[in-house]
């Protein structure tokens, strides 16, 4: 079965990157495709396509999934479009971090570590897992998740490389 967790953030408003307008429709449109394309292999009972979420919600969610997949022959689709941000840590390190609705860069509130929660908590789920990242530096997940995968398999799709930005219109991303 495959099951797909879908979130575009389109308003930032406690954000000086601005907003997305297109990120929301964008997850709407992907969370629809895999519905169409995939039909009775679709799980609607564990698939899920939010808008303006915050990040203790996106974390609820992550924690959530592990006591919803028990067959390793599960797939989970992860599509992020919104802000992503290379978070500076004490050691100096960028940490790059999926921004969310309640994203704060000045009071550095409201973003998701991918390398110290992300990968982490889906590496606890026993399935595939396909990342999709359409924001900014997302090609920064590629070395993150490969140095977590577990015993599952974990594929990244990136919409750009490590150090570029994404591009969107009112079209879409």
């Amino acid at each position: 079965m495959l099951s797909v967790i879908s979130i575009g953030i389109s308003n930032y408003p406690f954000c000086e990157l601005g907003n997305i307008t297109c990120a929301g429709r964008d997850s709407e449109k992907v969370y629809d495709a895999f519905k169409d394309i995939m039909e009775q292999e679709f799980a609607e009972h564990t698939s899920i396509c939010l808008r303006d979420t915050f990040a203790g919600g996106f974390r609820q969610l992550l924690d959530n999934l592990r006591f919803s997949f028990t067959d390793d022959k599960d797939t989970i689709v992860l599509y992020f479009s919104g802000h992503a941000y290379n978070v500076q840590t004490y050691g100096g390190n960028l940490d790059f971090s999926l921004c969310f609705s309640d994203f704060n860069e000045k009071l550095m509130c409201g973003y998701v570590s991918l390398a110290n929660t992300i990968i982490p908590t889906l590496n606890k789920i026993c399935c595939n897992i396909v990342l999709i990242l359409d924001c900014c530096y997302s090609g920064e997940a590629l070395k993150h998740a490969t140095s977590f995968v577990g015993n599952q398999q974990i594929s990244v799709l990136t919409a750009t490389g490590q150090r570029e930005l994404a591009s969107f219109s009112e079209k879409g991303s």
